[in-house]
């Protein structure tokens, strides 16, 4: 996940679901992580963060949450690719777009 100011905010989430469990990531409390998902923010010796990246190491498909206020939320579930080898790497990028205040 990308912030589309460069800076990410503070009270990002990131909550993943998948087969055998659920996980949350957040950027400043991340010990409920690192089961099968692996988060870190880049650059990494930053003061300021402007992406996470994670790793989702599932046997399947995930659902993936993202939430941060002010920032629409991401929804959606990943299929797991797979080849005659068996389930093939996959990356996915997502950028945080601010919501979209309606004029009424």
């Amino acid at each position: 996940m990308v912030g589309e100011d460069d800076a990410l905010p503070a009270d990002l989430r990131v909550e993943v679901t998948y087969g055998a469990g659920h996980e949350i990531y957040e950027l400043d409390d991340d010990t409920r992580a690192n089961k099968a998902v692996f988060c870190r923010t880049e650059p990494e010796d930053a003061a300021v963060a402007q992406a996470v990246v994670c790793d989702l190491w599932t046997s399947g498909a995930a659902s993936l949450k993202v939430e941060a206020t002010g920032y629409a939320t991401i929804d959606e579930t990943l299929s797991a690719e797979r080849d005659e080898c068996g389930i093939t790497l996959t990356e996915v990028v997502r950028m945080l777009e601010r919501e979209k205040n309606d004029g009424g």
